[in-house]
């Protein structure tokens, strides 16, 4: 059982601009954290990383579905000899 985990190096910084209310309440729970021994920076870390991850999968699932009906678009479409465009396509 691996009891000891390695520290993550660190080599990116983002910069993101918050309203000043978000602002005090962050510093006040990195001061909150900070005097309760825990890591607040590898807490919002994993915060982004976990949305990032939902974003990710949101938007490959509309992705998904833009390209499905994209694709019966098309396929719908061109069969058609009452458009005039499969004639064309002749």
């Amino acid at each position: 059982m691996k009891v000891l985990k390695r520290k993550h190096r660190l080599e990116q910084t983002i910069t993101i601009r918050v309203s000043d209310i978000l602002k005090r309440q962050l510093d006040e729970l990195r001061e909150r954290s900070t005097i309760a021994g825990f890591d607040f920076n590898a807490t919002l870390r994993e915060a982004i990383a976990k949305t990032a991850r939902r974003v990710s999968n949101d938007l490959a699932a509309i992705e998904r579905c833009q390209s499905a009906r994209s694709v019966e678009t098309i396929s719908s479409g061109l069969g058609r000899a009452e458009d005039g465009f499969a004639d064309e396509l002749s």
